[in-house]
């Protein structure tokens, strides 16, 4: 994380580089696929990271705002920021 960049987008950032991971560790099972549905299976892997960590991104935002660093401490804690 950069010190202009907020503890939520750090976990939005953290989904999507899982996703990448996850894709890039399956993609020899998808040899058959076309280019097409590749691409179909990319954005769903991502849309399903941003989806699941969108709540707890607003929270985690809000609780930086709100100056509790507790609660910014256990969710980076919690998702290994």
């Amino acid at each position: 994380m950069t010190a202009d960049q907020s503890e939520a987008t750090a976990l939005l950032e953290h989904g999507e580089s899982v996703a990448e991971e996850v894709l890039a560790q399956n993609a020899r099972r998808w040899d058959g696929l076309s280019a097409a549905d590749r691409t179909r299976v990319d954005a769903l892997a991502r849309s399903l990271a941003r989806r699941l960590l969108h709540e707890p991104a607003l929270r985690l935002a809000a609780a930086e705002r709100a100056g509790d660093q507790t609660r910014v401490r256990l969710t980076r804690d919690l998702f290994g920021l």
